[in-house]
This record gives structure tokens, sequence and C-alpha cells, in this order.
């Protein structure tokens, strides 16, 4: 299963790219990932979390704005790259594995 991968809109506040490329997963700069880690309790799931607050509920569960990582921060040649994405927690822990393969 294809996965959609945003990696131009690290500019934007991880909740406008997200609101503004439904479907995929946004790129997010460190910062608001640790922003983002810290500010509510984090639900998490394999590979990463969501932030505890919804965003709305829908016909396939409750939506949260999900984040992952994807890279080795200890290893220069794999550079982490932080990624977001407006989704039920079990989707987003099923496409984590996809995404880091892309």
């Amino acid at each position: 299963m294809p996965i959609e991968i945003k990696r131009d809109t690290t500019a934007q506040y991880p909740w406008t790219a997200a609101k503004d490329n439904p479907g995929a997963w946004c790129s997010i700069t460190e910062t608001y990932y640790w922003e983002l880690l810290n500010v509510l309790p984090p639900l998490y799931f394999p590979g990463g979390f969501a932030v505890s607050e919804p965003i709305r509920d829908s016909d396939q569960g409750t939506i949260y704005l999900c984040v992952v990582t994807k890279g080795d921060p200890d290893n220069p040649l794999r550079k982490p790259e932080y990624f977001c994405k407006a989704t039920t927690i079990a989707e987003a822990a099923r496409e984590v594995p996809i995404l880091r393969a892309a």
C-alpha cells in the first residue's frame, strides 16, 4: 500500500501542514517534533506517538495528530526526518514501516 509523503511542509505549523495535506505524511522540524511530544501526554503506538488531544471523530475512529521519525540520530548517513499526519492511531501504526522504508 503506497503512502503519500510531503517533504516540502517543514515551514508550516504541524496542524496546518496536516490540515492542508489530508492523507499525507508531512515533514516537520525537529523543534516541532519535541514541542508536540511535550505539549500534552503522548499516546504512544509502535514507531511513534499521537498528541493526546483528538482532532475529531470519524467513521474510521478518533483522529489525532500522529508523529513519527525516520532515520537514525546516531548515524550521520541516515539523518533523522520527522513527519506528522492527522489520522487514527491504528492507521499510523500500520503505515510506520511503509514510511520508514520509503
